[in-house]
């Protein structure tokens, strides 16, 4: 009995999940067609997934963009948190004496290559990349990008995925080297500032354009100036020229703010892709417009207010009437002399615009009949006409 039972459960809770379609339907009742153009097997046919394990259902890569403020939260809470970790396990397993060596400490050691400090920075970089490949696919459906700087964003991303290499196998340190023997000049010493010149030109020209864009997200702004920060630091304390406070070690700090700067870059391309993700779907704070002053308000308002008009529903007495009579027929006498001087002038002016045109026509005819020479244009026939008016007068 039991077993009967359950196999009727399963077949009703199969019946049900083929019964429940939940897939987004189109115009006219039709399913979504898969993009493969592999003939796909009917879905009454397969039972091992449900209807959410379809490709519709799936998220999008773009779903992967921090665009709500919580999660920018979240992402900013739990790197600090993973960057002080870090730190803090190196310095509480080096204040334990004898119970463990330097090379067991190594893998803890900031300062080491492969160290778990640099496998952290890595994956910041790795992260940031990925966040400018985002950017990259979003900007490149901008209408006002002309010049294609959308393409800058990939150059961009190739710079951290080297990055993200190097932080974790120190290649920065065969360039100093190579560089004292093309060049013969060991700069500043033992020649560590030249894989900082190479890096600095490198980067500065991949990604100066890309970084102006910054300036519209003041969150992806100022999370870029505490990288920049972060990497000045680091790069003055391993130039020698300034140093950190006697009670913290000099190791942990450089680290420190090596991570702060990598942290600081993913940050900054979180807070911008989200600044364009947002734009592109309608949801980014538009400029505000400049509220009209108080006078050009009641300048408007008087300017559209219609005339009075005649109260249609008050009936006028007789004695209205009767005033209203006599005044239009005391119009009707004044207005009856200007009306006559005004026909007669429209008469003089059409019988003097008939004149021209019969002067015009005999003109013509007595220009083509006459030598080339003496043949005269239109407006100086109607001058001459003219001055011969103003003589006549």
């Amino acid at each position: 009995m039991q077993g009967t039972r359950r196999q009727r459960g399963e077949r009703r809770r199969r019946l049900l999940i083929e019964e429940g379609d939940h897939s987004p339907s189109l115009a006219g009742g039709q399913s979504p067609q898969p993009s493969s153009p592999r003939k796909m097997t009917p879905r009454t046919e397969f039972g091992n997934y449900t209807d959410d394990a379809l490709a519709e259902r799936q998220p999008r890569l773009c779903d992967l963009i921090p665009w709500r403020v919580a999660t920018l939260v979240c992402l900013l809470f739990g790197g600090v948190v993973l960057i002080v970790a870090v730190e803090f396990l190196f310095i509480r397993l080096g204040q334990q004496p004898g119970i463990y060596s330097p090379d067991q400490l190594r893998p803890f050691d900031p300062g080491a290559t492969g160290s778990l400090a640099s496998w952290v920075g890595s994956g910041f970089l790795m992260l940031t990349a990925f966040l400018a490949v985002q950017v990259y696919l979003l900007r490149r459906h901008r209408h006002d990008d002309y010049r294609g700087y959308y393409r800058r964003w990939l150059w961009v991303a190739a710079v951290l995925v080297v990055g993200s290499l190097d932080a974790t196998t120190g290649l920065h340190q065969l360039l100093p080297p190579a560089m004292r023997v093309l060049t013969g000049i060991a700069v500043y010493g033992d020649g560590t500032i030249w894989w900082l010149l190479v890096a600095s030109a490198v980067i500065a020209a991949c990604t100066f354009r890309s970084v102006l864009e910054l300036r519209y997200s003041a969150l992806a702004t100022i999370a870029f100036g505490i990288a920049m920060t972060g990497y000045a630091w680091a790069a003055l304390m391993l130039l020698g020229l300034v140093s950190a406070p006697q009670e913290f070690d000099q190791v942990v700090m450089a680290s420190a703010s090596v991570l702060s700067g990598h942290f600081g870059l993913l940050m900054s391309l979180a807070c911008y892709s989200r600044h364009v993700y947002l734009d592109a779907q309608g949801m980014g704070k538009r400029p505000r417009r400049e509220e009209p002053s108080s006078e050009t308000v009641e300048q408007d308002v008087e300017s559209s207010a219609p005339a009075a008009l005649p109260d249609v529903l008050a009936f006028p007495s007789s004695a209205d009437e009767q005033a209203s009579t006599v005044a239009v027929e005391d119009s009707a006498a004044d207005a009856s002399p200007q009306i006559e001087e005004a026909e007669d002038a429209l008469a003089v002016d059409a019988a003097g615009e008939e004149d021209d045109t019969t002067a015009d026509l005999i003109d013509e005819l007595a220009g083509e009949s006459s030598p080339p020479r003496q043949r005269l244009s239109k407006s100086e026939r109607r001058r001459r006409r003219k001055q011969r008016r103003r003589k006549a007068a």
